[in-house]
């Protein structure tokens, strides 16, 4: 039994009351009552579904102070994400997803990123303005393709306090 299993018992389920509302807390006790073998057999790809959603819970929280010197680095933008998904390729050629520390990313891997929850999904255009702001002022520093959004930040802080 799967996770698929699941979803049939709740496909069912929810046909069951025929037309009727059901909420979810009712459909879930029923699940568990009735059906407590189904969520047994899928319990550990259900655990790693709510623990994925946690995780990009968590990753997707403003920094702060949580994340040692980065409030400073990225202090004047606004919703900018601890992390941030990068795909890539990997030695065999299939592709691969790693979660980067947006201070680690390359203004490419920001871009790619901003690009995929930009256009490839239904976000408002101003939802990842602060991202965004982010990687222009990056890009403006300049320097080899390879440095990161923290080593660029960086340097624009320190360009700015030798101007000021």
């Amino acid at each position: 039994m799967s996770l698929i299993d699941v979803r049939d018992t709740i496909d069912r389920i929810i046909k069951a009351v025929d037309g009727k509302d059901i909420r979810t807390k009712a459909l879930i006790e029923t699940l568990r009552r009735d059906h407590a073998d189904i969520i047994a057999a899928a319990s550990v790809e259900l655990e790693n579904m709510a623990l994925t959603k946690v995780v990009n819970d968590v990753a997707a929280r403003r920094s702060g102070s949580s994340l040692p010197g980065q409030a400073e680095l990225f202090s004047g933008y606004s919703g900018i994400r601890q992390t941030i998904v990068v795909k890539g390729a990997g030695t065999d050629g299939k592709v691969t997803f790693t979660r980067k520390a947006i201070e680690e990313a390359t203004a490419a891997e920001l871009e790619a990123w901003l690009t995929e929850h930009t256009q490839a999904r239904a976000n408002p255009p101003g939802k990842f303005a602060g991202m965004r702001k982010l990687l222009d002022d990056a890009r403006k520093v300049g320097g080899a393709k390879e440095n990161t959004i923290g080593a660029l930040i960086a340097e624009k802080r320190r360009r700015d306090l030798s101007e000021g």
